[in-house]
């Protein structure tokens, strides 16, 4: 069972931006699978780049159209990103320096919650004001 499934909910109306959030979300549930499933560390570490790196990239691709739009909430949104990106990236150094720590299934809770918050809420908020500026 995946730790988060799409919702029609999880639509925010930017066809590019929904695409991103649903390959985000495959990788934060191959993650939570190889972690039930107790695979080894270099594998996880392997997805969980893949992850962030995509995570990068969306995030790169949004404020971009929110710039662009002159969203007048676009710093704020940049600051929910950065916290993001730097737990994302501080958890990747740790792991790919060769950390015996485990991923522990509470960090990918606590992914799935930021990104649900963030889609569902932060996302959505935006997604009107992008709409009315020929973004869908």
């Amino acid at each position: 069972m995946p730790l988060i499934t799409w919702k029609d909910e999880m639509n925010i109306g930017v066809r590019e931006l929904d695409d991103e959030h649903r390959r985000i979300i495959e990788l934060l549930n191959q993650l939570y699978d190889g972690v039930l499933a107790g695979k080894s560390t270099k594998d996880l570490v392997n997805v969980f780049s893949s992850l962030v790196q995509e995570t990068k990239s969306h995030l790169a691709h949004e404020e971009q159209l929110l710039a662009k739009c002159d969203y007048p909430e676009t710093a704020e949104h940049h600051k929910q990103h950065d916290i993001l990106l730097t737990r994302g990236l501080k958890l990747q150094a740790r792991f790919m320096s060769g950390s015996t720590e485990p991923f522990t299934m509470e960090a990918v809770e606590q992914a799935r919650d930021w990104l649900e918050q963030h889609i569902l809420e932060s996302d959505r908020s935006y997604a009107p004001y992008l709409n009315a500026h020929g973004i869908v």
